[in-house]
């Protein structure tokens, strides 16, 4: 079920990707491209051409980039309904890209956040789900959203509130999985099965909310409203701790109690490590190819 695994080199295409839309089209173009690749379940380029509509952008009004906002909302929010259904995860960490561009390009304009509204509209309908495999995989993808925030969040205090949002979600979406009875339900996700990933996912928010709370409580006012000035400007990306950090507890969630033990220490320490970036106090890790 991770979606942040190593891809193998060796299985990479030969020619590189080319966006099927010339680089001087108009903006629309590049969204509606955008559309037709996540019609067919394909998010990553899907994200790559809305991108380029956001660079594009350059109508006088906002309402247009409203209305591309809601469309993009709305098509990941079908494509997350229909893997759910499906025993299937998108990759929804990545909405926040389409994020962090159009905050850099537009601002405020650019209200709610993509990453954010995908949560909380997991969180209304979450309740809804027919069967454990649909939890499951619902709160996943809304989970994963939020994942995508925080590579890219400057407000130090609004992680660890949504780091907090996530961790009761998780609560809820276990307890619901485990109130399913019996094998009746559709897919391969069954009640216990549901209940135990989606407490294990929910170890990452609940270790991340309880450090980030810690952090913030040494922090004066104005070193909290510079971290989020520098990362407001800056808009690095911190995925790589994340992502290492979620690859571990899925293996602690399976692991034996020995091997359990050390895998939650190297979580934490991921951890700590993406903490220390968001506030400036160790240089970002540049990603090395592997060999």
């Amino acid at each position: 079920m991770g979606l942040f695994g190593k891809k193998n080199k060796e299985a990479e295409p030969e020619t590189p990707w080319q966006p099927a839309v010339a680089d001087d089209a108009n903006w629309h173009l590049w969204a509606e491209k955008g559309f037709e690749s996540a019609r067919d379940s394909d998010l990553p380029h899907a994200v790559t051409y809305w991108l380029g509509a956001i660079d594009r952008y350059d109508e006088d009004t906002t309402k247009l980039l409203d209305k591309l906002r809601k469309d993009i909302f709305d098509t990941v929010i079908a494509k997350m309904q229909e893997g759910a259904v499906q025993g299937q995860l998108i990759p929804s960490h990545m909405i926040a890209e389409v994020d962090a561009e159009a905050v850099v390009k537009h601002g405020d304009k650019w209200r709610p956040l993509l990453s954010t509204e995908v949560f909380y509209h997991v969180k209304e309908n979450l309740d809804s789900q027919p069967g454990p495999e649909t939890v499951t995989y619902t709160f996943i993808a809304g989970a994963y959203s939020i994942l995508g925030y925080l590579r890219f969040v400057s407000d130090i205090k609004e992680a660890a509130e949504k780091c907090g949002e996530v961790e009761r979600l998780g609560k809820q979406a276990s307890q619901l999985c485990y109130g399913f009875k019996g094998n009746r339900y559709e897919g391969t996700v069954k009640p216990k099965m549901g209940g135990t990933f989606c407490y294990i996912i929910n170890t990452l928010f609940t270790n991340l909310a309880i450090l980030l709370e810690r952090k913030v409580a040494t922090l004066s006012h104005e070193r909290i409203e510079a971290i989020k000035e520098r990362r407001t400007n800056d808009r690095v990306d911190l995925l790589e701790h994340l992502s290492n950090a979620l690859q571990l507890t899925m293996s602690a969630g399976t692991s034996g109690r020995l091997k359990q033990k050390k895998r939650v220490r190297e979580v934490l320490n991921e951890l700590n490590a993406y903490i220390d970036l968001l506030v400036g106090d160790a240089a970002p890790v540049e990603t090395k190819e592997e060999a």
